[in-house]
């Protein structure tokens, strides 16, 4: 796909606005009765999308740039094996301490009286639904791997 140059996609971002704010003067115009019109908020309607739709395309030509060689070492950098694995190592743990911490503070909240019962049971199911999935993904993977 070609770009377009930044003075282009500039112009087109002012049409945009400008095809916008026309159609709101013509429904205001009209409202006032300066002009007549059998549908104003058509006419705005139809102008104000038009505007919106040119300024989206406007405004998007000119926020995306090439990637440079930086941010595409940085990519792979990211997709890189060894971080993948160092990824899910780190979100395992924190699901192992997010398990422990979940359990022992809906205890203390309910022996306190501050849980509600209906409360109280919708996070242990909650809790008890992570617990199967993780059970569930375990089971998978060992009769796969």
């Amino acid at each position: 796909m070609k770009r377009i140059s930044k003075a282009a996609s500039t112009l087109i971002t002012v049409l945009g606005l400008a095809a916008m704010l026309g159609g709101i003067l013509v429904y205001g115009l009209s409202s006032k009765e300066i002009i007549e019109l059998s549908h104003p908020g058509f006419v705005a309607l139809i102008a104000s999308v038009l505007g919106i739709g040119l300024i989206t395309c406007g405004v998007c030509d000119l926020l995306v740039r090439k990637r440079t060689e930086e941010e595409l070492e940085l990519e792979i950098e990211m997709n890189d094996e060894r971080n993948i694995a160092l990824s899910n190592a780190a979100m395992a743990s924190g699901f192992k301490v997010l398990s422990v911490v979940l359990a022992a503070v809906v205890v203390i909240l309910a022996y306190a009286g501050q849980l509600s019962a209906v409360s109280c049971l919708i996070i242990i199911g909650a809790y008890f639904v992570g617990q199967i999935a993780f059970i569930a993904k375990l089971w998978y993977l060992h009769k796969t791997m």
